[in-house]
């Protein structure tokens, strides 16, 4: 992993500072999200990102081929509380902002804890990245709902425990639908 960071920084490099890949779509974001800061500021944060990007990249190609073992040593995590609510019955909603490689999570919740490991996702318009993203998600157990059939999709596990995973973070693909 320690070479592949190395080219995920090279890639930032490139992505960033030589190419400026949707640089204007990144920044009006910054804007949006932090209309208070600088101007450095906002340059400060959209090189953390396109840092952060490059290395989700490289890490998702990783989890091609990347073992349970391997995985879990990226994800350290405590599941001692999943442990004990599984052993009192009941279903867990976790709740989480995009901090962190979320593939990698995908991979290593379902490899430890008891419960079976639902994610609710939205199907990406490319479809041969469409493709790639379901297949690493499901590597290691994950139940893929599609955003678009959870209620179809939920039937079978009413009545049953999980994990339920939702990406609680994203913006409203219909703002006007949205509760605020």
């Amino acid at each position: 992993m320690r070479v592949l960071h190395g080219v995920a920084d090279g890639a930032y490099v490139l992505l960033y500072h030589v190419f400026g890949y949707s640089k204007g779509v990144v920044m009006s974001n910054i804007g949006t999200a932090f209309p208070e800061r600088t101007e450095q500021e906002k340059k400060q944060i959209a090189a953390i990102f396109y840092r952060s990007f490059a290395h989700t990249w490289v890490e998702l190609i990783k989890c091609l081929t990347i073992s349970k073992e391997a995985a879990a040593r990226m994800m350290e995590m405590d599941t001692s509380l999943l442990q004990k609510l599984y052993e009192q019955g009941r279903i867990v909603q976790p709740m989480g902002g995009h901090m962190f490689n979320w593939e990698l999570l995908n991979m290593t919740i379902p490899a430890n804890q008891p419960f079976p490991f639902l994610a609710v996702y939205m199907p990406l318009s490319g479809k041969a990245i469409d493709r790639l993203i379901y297949k690493i998600r499901r590597r290691f157990g994950t139940v893929l709902i599609n955003t678009t059939r959870v209620k179809e999709q939920m039937q079978p596990w009413l009545g049953r425990q999980y994990i339920i995973v939702l990406g609680a973070d994203q913006r409203p693909s219909i703002p006007k639908a949205a509760f605020g």
